[in-house]
């Protein structure tokens, strides 16, 4: 009995033996094979393919700056490296790249689309993000403002306020955090481009003191021998009204309580 066991026990090492050379022949021939695999000149990238509006963005330009990071073997292109190329070419907002079997990349931007021009030089996208492109036409872009930093609060703000606005006629064309954290709303009848109006709102309650003012504009603007031109909202129970004469601005201004 002791023999045959032990002729087992041999019979098994030299399995594993054999089982051990078979798995080291496997990864090794995968470790060589990847290594192939991986070699520059191995499977090139042929091809590289774009979608998207490009209504702002240049495609040749997009093109140029994507180029090297999406040269180079298909299996060991960096994606990432391709998206932050992509990203730096002016209007790019968000990239999606793939790869496409056997040798292709395909690469997907959406522009920025901007609603809103921040301070002086720079404007806010759709989501509140700033951006600093070229001159824009922003005759008929909001005007938003603030300390440095602030820029996303004053967008979701805007928002906000421009919710309260709803059918009232008006539209906010400017909104500005102070420095001392007071909002300042400019806002424009519909009906009249040329007119405009500005509210001092304050830190506090900035949604109610806007809601009531808006609740009394329809019939407060139905004066035919004045027009509004300031209101001060940061009165607890109404608000002051600063009145021009039509056509003239006259030396001293009638402040009207409204509660």
């Amino acid at each position: 009995m002791g023999e045959a066991f032990a002729r087992l026990i041999a019979g098994s090492r030299r399995h594993y033996s054999w089982l051990l050379v078979l798995m080291l022949v496997i990864v090794t021939g995968m470790v060589v094979l990847a290594d192939r695999l991986l070699q520059p000149e191995a499977f090139p990238v042929s091809r590289v393919s774009f979608e998207g509006a490009f209504d702002h963005v240049d495609p040749v330009e997009l093109e140029r700056a994507v180029a090297d990071a999406a040269a180079g073997n298909f299996f060991a292109l960096d994606l990432r490296r391709i998206e932050a190329a992509a990203k730096s070419v002016p209007w790019v907002h968000r990239v999606a790249v793939r790869r496409e079997w056997p040798q292709s990349v395909h690469i997907q931007i959406t522009e920025h689309q901007l609603v809103a021009r921040w301070g002086q030089h720079a404007w806010l996208n759709s989501v509140g993000d700033m951006v600093d492109l070229e001159v824009v036409n922003s005759a008929t872009m909001v005007s938003l403002d603030g300390p440095r930093g602030t820029h996303k609060e004053v967008f979701r703000k805007y928002g906000e306020l421009a919710d309260v606005m709803g059918t009232s006629g008006l539209s906010i064309t400017a909104l500005t955090l102070t420095a001392r954290d007071s909002w300042v709303v400019r806002v424009r009848p519909k009906a009249d481009a040329n007119a405009e109006l500005t509210l001092m709102v304050g830190r506090h309650a900035v949604g109610e003191r806007l809601q009531r003012f808006v609740a009394a504009y329809r019939e407060l603007s139905q004066r035919d021998d004045a027009v509004m031109r300031n209101a001060d909202l940061r009165y607890p129970n109404g608000f002051a009204v600063v009145w021009h004469a039509q056509d003239s601005v006259p030396p001293s201004e009638q402040v009207q309580g409204v509660n």
